[in-house]
């Protein structure tokens, strides 16, 4: 069992966290195979905007052509999908960071390759957002 302290809207909480498997049996918090099991298996009751894993796969390269997240924030709206054709300037999503709204938009002309986030999904800063390639 793991002790977390979270501070919310000025005032301090402390929880108690136990990790659980599919069949709520505790897991052994020092093995982290069972950790990864439990989690893999609790991820496929559950949606993204409950347990917030990465949004894209470990083998997601982040290049030029990929548009990062700037700061931690809330992902408010995506405009844009797959396949759509962007132009230098246009929003492709909205990022809610600090009770702000901040536009995310395309620094060139191209075509979305891949959207990694969904409404409601929580980002890091240096998160890949969306892929671009140049438009054929």
């Amino acid at each position: 069992m793991s002790i977390y302290r979270i501070k919310m809207n000025g005032k301090v909480y402390e929880m108690e966290v136990e990790l659980i498997d599919s069949d709520n049996k505790k897991v052994d918090a020092s093995s982290p195979e069972r950790q990864i099991k439990a989690v893999e298996e609790h991820h496929d009751n559950t949606s993204n905007k409950e347990l917030h894993l990465n949004h894209h796969d470990e083998h997601t390269e982040i290049n030029e052509n990929t548009v990062t997240a700037p700061m931690n924030g809330t992902i408010l709206e995506v405009f844009m999908h797959d396949g759509d054709k962007v132009k230098a300037g246009d929003t492709v999503l909205i990022l809610e960071a600090m009770k702000m709204e901040n536009e995310i938009c395309s620094p060139r002309d191209g075509v979305i390759k891949s959207i990694y986030v969904e409404n409601g999904m929580a980002v890091s800063p240096q998160e890949a957002l969306f892929e671009l390639e140049a438009e054929d």
